[in-house]
């Protein structure tokens, strides 16, 4: 069993089995947070898994790289043009975890970006 899949479990496991039998309204609401929480880390584990699998060899994520990149890009350029992408994908990465809802419409506009 994955960590997405244990996670999912005890949020289940909360959400139909201790959450009915709970009557204190104050710890209801503590329940229901504590199910939304494990629901964001399943997703959160779900794609660590994702994002180790497709990670190739010798790269890295490094977020100081990548502001370093934004500072010295001249914008409007093409590589302001592909830090700005990088940006967004990362953006609808994490949005994708944190509010699996959220819909990422091309129609978005990023300022800066190239129309």
């Amino acid at each position: 069993m994955s960590a997405r899949e244990e996670l999912e479990a005890i949020a289940r496991f909360l959400e139909t089995g201790v959450l009915p039998a709970t009557e204190e309204k104050g710890l209801r609401y503590r329940l229901r947070i504590a199910v939304g929480m494990l629901g964001i880390l399943a997703r959160e584990a779900a794609a660590g898994a994702r994002a180790e699998q497709s990670v190739e060899p010798g790269t890295a994520d490094d977020r100081g790289a990548l502001i370093s990149a934004i500072r010295g890009a001249d914008v409007g350029s093409p590589e302001w043009e592909s830090l700005l992408e990088r940006v967004r994908a990362d953006l609808v990465a994490e949005l994708a975890v944190t509010n699996p809802g959220f819909d990422p419409a091309p129609d978005i506009e990023i300022p800066g970006a190239a129309p």
